[in-house]
This record gives C-alpha cells, sequence and structure tokens, in this order.
C-alpha cells in the first residue's frame, strides 16, 4: 500500500462513512497529522 492509497481510503472513509471517521480521529490524534498534508486535504475537500 503506497501513499495514494491510504489517501484514497481515507478519503472513501471521510466520505461514506464520517462517524467511524471521526471516532478513529477520536482515538489516534497522531492521524491529524497526516491529515494535514497537503495532498489527503485536497482529496478530502471541503
Amino acid at each position: 500500500m503506497n501513499a495514494e492509497d491510504v489517501t484514497k481510503l481515507a478519503a472513501f472513509t471521510y466520505h461514506n462513512h464520517p462517524d467511524i471517521f471521526q471516532d478513529v480521529l477520536a482515538d489516534q490524534p497522531a492521524i491529524l497529522k497526516f491529515l494535514s498534508n497537503p495532498m489527503v486535504g485536497a482529496v478530502l475537500g471541503p
């Protein structure tokens, strides 16, 4: 799994299962560092 695959998975989860996404963020605050990556932000978008 490369960085692009992880980004796609995060985007899918964010858009289709926001409740799971929020639960993971609550349990794993280190993921916020990953989400601050400009590439991830561009995929997730507003």
